[in-house]
């Protein structure tokens, strides 16, 4: 992830079950947002585009919930992210996201 013109390098976290990934020698002018880390671990695990779910709530999440093949809102959330709305579920405070995955069948 570049900052200020800068390199940094960051893990992916081993609580997800595979190797450490680092992102690097990444350029100043390439936009970064959480579609482009979405992508990034999708391909970096082999997952289908089509077995991508994004969660979100607030307008720093369209870009995440655009790209995500099955894209879930919670109960309250910013209203730009209605039109790409595959499900919309309870508020957080309510466990939105368990009620959703169980809903769509994903646990």
């Amino acid at each position: 992830i570049a900052r200020g013109g800068s390199t940094v390098l960051t893990e992916v976290p081993e609580m997800f079950g595979a190797e450490t990934m680092l992102l690097s020698r990444c350029r100043s002018e390439e936009v970064f947002d959480k579609a482009t880390a979405m992508k990034a671990v999708l391909e970096y695990f082999g997952i289908p585009w089509e077995n991508s779910y994004a969660f979100g709530d607030s307008a720093n999440d369209l870009a995440m919930i655009r790209y995500a093949c099955h894209s879930v809102i919670m109960g309250r959330h910013a209203s730009v992210l209605e039109p790409y709305a595959s499900f919309i579920t309870k508020n957080v405070e309510e466990d939105g996201v368990a009620y959703a995955m169980e809903c769509l069948n994903i646990v």
